[in-house]
């Protein structure tokens, strides 16, 4: 990582002596300024709003998601932050019992969407799902057999869940 160096004004005047340590802070400078020197200016959001060599576009001045580094801090970051989700909370999943009262619904499939009103908290064998009724809207991530099956068997109504509002 590059040290940021304040260069004072005199230091750049004409005919001030050019020295060698103008000379390295001249280069490292900007490579302490893009690597988060301590000392150095921050880049904000709105210079990254294009970039010229790529021609790539940052959208209302935000940075996007493409531009983040993908290594274990940033994994970490994101880790923790669902590791404090609570259950129920938008974006987390969940284990759900749907209820069989669709009217009309034989087969719910993946990517279709429930109130948590018609699904319950349950357990990996399908029990009958008394733990509770989640709050919010929730996108089926497996598939759920609502009716009983051809055979008379009973209907598999748990598979998985994430709540999407």
């Amino acid at each position: 990582m590059a040290d940021w160096t304040d260069i004072a004004n005199e230091s750049i005047e004409p005919d001030a002596p050019a020295i060698s340590s103008l000379f390295f802070a001249l280069r490292d400078n900007p490579k302490a300024i893009a690597e988060g020197a301590s000392g150095a200016p921050r880049i904000v959001n709105a210079a990254l709003a294009s970039n010229s060599v790529t021609n790539v576009k940052v959208a209302n001045g935000t940075l996007s998601a493409d531009k983040l580094q993908t290594t274990n801090t940033e994994r970490n970051w994101v880790l923790a932050r669902t590791a404090a989700a609570t259950v129920g909370a938008v974006g987390t999943y969940a284990l759900l019992r749907h209820d069989g009262r669709s009217s009309g619904v034989q087969d719910l499939s993946q990517g279709g969407t429930e109130s948590g009103s018609s699904l319950s908290y349950t357990n990996v064998g399908g029990g009958t799902g008394t733990g509770g009724t989640p709050a919010g809207t929730w996108r089926l991530m497996g598939r759920v057999r609502v009716g009983n099956d051809v055979d008379g068997d009973s209907p598999v109504r748990s598979s998985m869940w994430l709540r999407i509002s």
